[in-house]
């Protein structure tokens, strides 16, 4: 009896050690976009991408999972508008604008966020920005997502 109590208790440590070492397989690089509202102690997913310019406590963010990431990461966004528009980026950013006005290309460099897990970045809009459909497009180390439509409403 001992001896095959003995025997599948090995069985069992050696299953337990080898379920506790298997890699858990990398999530698929996916792109979030929603308009969060601001006005709390922490950000809340509205769970929308339909932005009101009248509430100044919103701000349109993207999240990036799944990507590996780096201490310093490229990324590249293109927002294209319905109409001319301005960006204003932060001291990291480098804007380029096409003629029109209507196409914005901006790259920065992100830290990951929380155990170095995604990258998060949020824009404002306010109401000198033209109501309608944008389109977002995302590069995060040669990373590209699939173009995100978001809209700007009164």
């Amino acid at each position: 009896m001992k001896k095959y109590l003995s025997l599948i208790m090995t069985l069992l440590a050696t299953n337990a050690m080898a379920e506790t070492v298997m890699p858990v397989a990398p999530s698929m690089p996916t792109l979030y976009l929603s308009t969060v509202d601001t006005g709390g102690r922490v950000l809340k997913s509205l769970n929308t991408t339909t932005y009101s310019v009248s509430n100044a406590k919103l701000a349109l963010c993207w999240e990036v999972v799944g990507v590996p990431l780096l201490a310093q990461n490229n990324v590249v966004e293109v927002i294209t508008g319905p109409e001319r528009f301005t960006v204003n980026g932060d001291n990291n950013s480098v804007i380029n604008t096409d003629k029109s006005g209507k196409v914005y290309t901006i790259k920065h460099v992100a830290t990951p966020a929380i155990n170095n897990e995604f990258i998060r970045r949020c824009w404002k809009f306010d109401k000198k920005d033209p109501l309608g459909e944008y389109k977002l497009d995302v590069t995060v180390n040669d990373v590209s997502f699939p173009t995100r439509t978001f809209t700007l409403i009164k």
